[in-house]
């Protein structure tokens, strides 16, 4: 499933379905116009209009960027099925296919449990995260998961990381715990802190960025390893781009809006909770 947001349309979200340009079965569309439609009530029953578009493309990849760039797409959201196991086949080509392609802000869900049901959330963050365009963006939604679902949140990250963290937390009313994180080789640790009704929110960074790391490759096997009964969420944050940073031109104006936007962002976070 396939739920995108846009920051032009109305109803502020959409429910996506991409079929083969290729197959001439007439059931495919029925298909998936059903599975909309059923996104749709779902969503109704939260009070979320979703407006549901079906699309015909070569592939599934070049149909998601494709309403990325005319809706003008700012967050992309891919659920799992709960028995389905993520590969890194997936990953892979989620990398190479979207997130090369687009900054735009991608989630993937694995819920194992429904949402309402978690009663803590951990949250892995690499090292260098503070000092990426998306920082605020996640971290804002991060705090929304808090105050919404009154579950507990568990950061682990980087003394340097955790550091701009609490510097955030300290302007709102949040209470949340603190874990230093150095190194991901030790991702699987964290097993022994993950109970039954937790959930597992993984910051991840596309590759050359400046919090990537290289055991982001091993994180399908660690998901389906040690974490298989537990509900997790990837985050792909908005980044500035796939350019190497050396090449980057500063005056180039598809990349100085975002970074002018670093700064509304940073104003409309404290707006946000000095009116909470």
């Amino acid at each position: 499933g396939i739920i995108i947001k846009s920051k032009n349309n109305q109803e502020g979200l959409y429910a996506l379905s991409i079929i083969d340009d290729d197959v001439t079965d007439g059931m495919a569309d029925k298909n998936a116009r059903k599975l909309l439609h059923k996104a749709t009530v779902t969503a109704a029953a939260t009070d979320h209009r979703l407006k549901e578009i079906v699309r015909y493309d070569l592939n599934i990849v070049n149909g998601i960027i494709g309403v990325i760039k005319e809706q003008k797409i700012t967050e992309l959201i891919l659920g799992l099925h709960v028995k389905n196991r993520i590969s890194d086949s997936f990953l892979g080509k989620l990398t190479e296919g979207i997130l090369n392609k687009s900054s735009t802000t991608t989630l993937i869900y694995k819920p194992f449990q429904p949402f309402n049901t978690l009663k803590r959330h951990l949250i892995v963050v690499p090292s260098m995260a503070e000092k990426e365009l998306g920082f605020s963006v996640w971290l804002m939604k991060i705090w929304n998961i808090a105050r919404n679902s009154g579950a507990s949140i568990t950061f682990f990250a980087t003394v340097k990381t955790i550091a701009a963290i609490k510097k955030i937390q300290a302007e709102q009313l949040i209470e949340c715990t603190f874990i230093e994180l150095e190194d991901w080789n030790n991702f699987p640790m964290l097993s022994k802190e993950i109970g039954k009704n937790d959930n597992l929110v993984i910051i991840m960074s596309r590759r050359d960025q400046l919090s990537y790391q290289n055991a982001m490759s091993h994180i399908p096997n660690y998901l389906n390893t040690y974490f298989e009964r537990n509900s997790f969420i990837l985050i792909y944050p908005l980044q500035v781009g796939i350019q190497d940073p050396s090449k980057v031109d500063f005056n180039y104006p598809t990349l100085m809006e975002p970074i002018e936007k670093l700064g509304q962002l940073q104003r409309l976070y404290k707006k946000f909770f000095k009116n909470k």
